[in-house]
């Protein structure tokens, strides 16, 4: 991963893509993406884990854009891996894109439960 300045993309979209190889993914893997404000807060994040790399794949194509706020600071950026397997990355590219693409950004209220779960521990 690296974290850069946000400076020169602010109230920009920007796209970071590149080529990813897997093999034996368990759980899953993607590309990332995270636009900060001051003091860390973030402003907009996508990991992929709603369309996730998983198993053995061949080279393929990935993308995650996202818009970067006015007061953005910085933008950090790589891949991850939740479990075992390997990921490989190829020519990465970070680049500012017309507002007619669509950003990706993973969307807290669709990922986070509707009320508390397992308040018992039970699980």
């Amino acid at each position: 991963m690296q974290t850069i300045s946000a400076v020169e993309f602010r109230g920009k979209r920007v796209r970071l893509q590149g080529w990813v190889k897997s093999e034996n993914v368990k759980g899953w893997g993607g590309l990332w993406m995270r636009v900060d404000g001051r003091h860390e807060h973030t402003l907009a994040f996508d990991n992929m884990s709603h369309r996730a790399i998983k198993g053995t794949t061949d080279w393929t194509q990935y993308h995650v854009v996202l818009d970067v706020d006015k007061a953005a600071e910085s933008i950090s950026f790589g891949t991850l891996l939740t479990e075992t397997g390997a990921l490989w990355i190829d020519d990465l590219d970070l680049s500012p894109v017309p507002t007619t693409v669509p950003t990706t950004e993973l969307s807290l209220a669709r990922t986070l439960p509707p009320r508390p779960v397992n308040l018992g521990f039970d699980d």
